[in-house]
């Protein structure tokens, strides 16, 4: 289990050292109204490869490394995990980095303390809403 947190917080590290080496930091926002004014940008300044390796990252990694880290109490790289969540959403402008790893700590939490049947609504709905933002973004 260690592992696995380790590995997924090392993953998520190596991503920003490289978001940040390529020119990212240049183009750095936090304002999620504002995503699409500096995507292009952040885009642009990225190799090819980031392509390829950033959405395993932000839709792998960063929700598996936030709920193992949950899973077994460690808070440190929870905290860790999230701030650099936060970083790299800041650097690349993608709000499903954050948004994605929002609902699988949410589902998790539910799966932690309701019946089977209340989960499913739960995740249901928490998919309407994810969508229904993700849309009106």
């Amino acid at each position: 289990k260690n592992t696995f947190i380790i590995g997924g917080f090392g993953i998520l590290c190596l991503t920003a050292s490289l978001l940040i080496t390529f020119g990212g930091s240049a183009n750095f926002n936090l304002n999620i109204l504002r995503v699409y004014e500096f995507r292009r940008e952040a885009g642009q300044d990225l190799p090819l490869l980031m392509g390829y390796i950033f959405p395993s990252v932000a839709k792998v990694a960063a929700p598996i490394s936030i709920v193992l880290a949950l899973y077994i109490k460690r808070y440190f790289a929870l905290v860790g995990s999230a701030v650099i969540v936060v970083i790299v959403f800041g650097l690349t402008h993608h709000k499903s980095v954050l948004f994605l790893s929002v609902a699988v700590t949410g589902i998790y939490i539910l799966a932690r303390r309701t019946r089977p049947i209340n989960l499913l609504v739960a995740i249901f709905c928490e998919q309407c809403l994810v969508y229904r933002v993700l849309q009106v973004s």
